[in-house]
């Protein structure tokens, strides 16, 4: 039997045909590479978005291999019904990592309502025992799970995600000090806002920090306690009243000032000499015959005697 014929006399395939052949079934491995779990669909043990997240990381460590190899990493890593889902796919529909991913999303992906999901994060709150970390991250993940469903929904997500957290935040006393803070320009994204609060956690939890008190708000009442979902434009306010109050006794300080120096200035003798002249006493008008009249004793006009 020559080579290349087999048994019936027909010829074996080349080794580079199949090799493409069985490329499909093939999870490529590479030096250094962690071992990624294939997911089967929805019978699957695992999540797909945690399958998609390893996966994903693994594709971002290699840049260089062309997008077909990309594509065969993604299906190797692929088994049951998910893979016979992709592997059915014409070519070209299967080209490039994005457009399996994107078949994959419609069929495993999360299928929450947007307008679930956004309600979702605009009420997500610290809840009682949470630590700022826990909460921190309990947001992030809500906007991310939301960002991913419609990369739009926000025209400036980075500060979505930092006043929803300010916000959330359970401590009262934390949270209208960021928010004076982001009103000064001192806290503009999400990551100062959270490394704000961990630093004032942490030493609350050493008793270092005290939280800011204004005397002209408070006077002497106790601190309230914390409301989690207390609103958040009344605090505002208040806060905004505090500062128009020093604001006031600053103008009131400078009107005083002015007004004074004003009043020494109208006593001044030389100035009431060129204001005020002196004028000659004892002399009045008559408003009918315009005539000019003098004090008792003073020679004037008199009427003439009646015909």
């Amino acid at each position: 039997m020559q080579n290349g014929e087999d048994a019936d006399g027909g010829h074996e395939p080349p080794v580079e045909q199949a090799q493409q052949g069985n490329m499909i079934g093939m999870s490529p491995y590479f030096i250094g590479s962690p071992w990624v779990p294939r997911f089967k669909g929805a019978d699957s043990g695992s999540s797909y978005g945690e399958w998609k997240a390893q996966v994903k990381f693994m594709l971002s460590s290699m840049p260089s291999r062309s997008n077909a190899q990309q594509s065969d990493f993604i299906i190797g890593a692929l088994d049951g019904e998910a893979r016979r889902e992709v592997v059915i796919l014409a070519a070209e529909q299967r080209s490039t990592p994005a457009l399996i991913f994107k078949y994959l999303n419609g069929l495993y992906g999360d299928n929450t309502p947007i307008a679930h999901m956004r309600g979702m994060f605009f009420d997500c709150r610290q809840r009682p025992g949470e630590s700022v970390r826990a909460f921190s991250l309990r947001c992030r993940e809500l906007f991310q799970r939301l960002k991913d469903r419609d990369p739009d929904v926000f025209s400036e997500a980075g500060q979505v995600l930092r006043d929803q957290f300010t916000m959330g935040l359970q401590d009262t006393e934390l949270r209208r000090e960021l928010n004076r803070m982001i009103r000064r320009n001192e806290v503009t994204t999400f990551e100062q806002a959270r490394q704000e609060a961990l630093h004032v956690e942490g030493d609350r939890q050493s008793n270092i920090w005290q939280p800011p008190t204004c005397a002209a708000v408070r006077g002497g009442e106790p601190p309230r306690t914390a409301d989690p979902r207390s609103d958040w434009k009344t605090e505002l306010k208040t806060e905004l009243l505090s500062e128009m109050r020093v604001q006031m006794k600053e103008m009131q300080r400078a009107l005083r000032e002015e007004l004074q120096s004003s009043s020494s200035h109208s006593r001044d003798p030389a100035l009431q000499t060129q204001h005020y002249p002196q004028t000659t006493s004892g002399r009045t008008r008559d408003p009918q015959t315009g005539d000019g009249g003098g004090s008792s004793g003073a020679c004037g006009h008199l009427p003439a005697p009646r015909q």
